[in-house]
C-alpha cells in the first residue's frame, strides 16, 4: 500500500482521524511492470493504492 509524497504527508497530519475517516473505492489502476490491477481507495483527501490486493472488496475487508 502506498500513497503519493503530498498525500502520505497530509495523513502524517492527523493520522489517527485519517485511520478513522470512511474509505471510498476510487478506480482501479494497473502496474504495467508488474502486470497486475490494483484497487485505489480515498480515505478523507488521501488517495491509496492498495498494490498488494488484486480486488477490491478484499482490500475493502482488510482495512475496516
Amino acid at each position: 500500500m502506498f500513497a503519493s509524497e503530498e498525500d502520505f504527508l497530509k495523513f502524517l497530519k492527523n493520522p489517527i482521524q485519517n485511520v478513522k475517516a470512511e474509505l471510498k473505492f476510487v478506480r482501479n489502476k494497473r502496474n504495467n511492470d508488474l502486470q497486475i490491477d490494483y484497487p485505489v481507495y480515498k480515505i478523507g483527501e488521501i488517495e491509496w493504492n492498495m498494490n498488494h490486493y488484486g480486488d477490491a472488496n478484499f482490500a475493502y475487508r482488510k482495512w475496516i
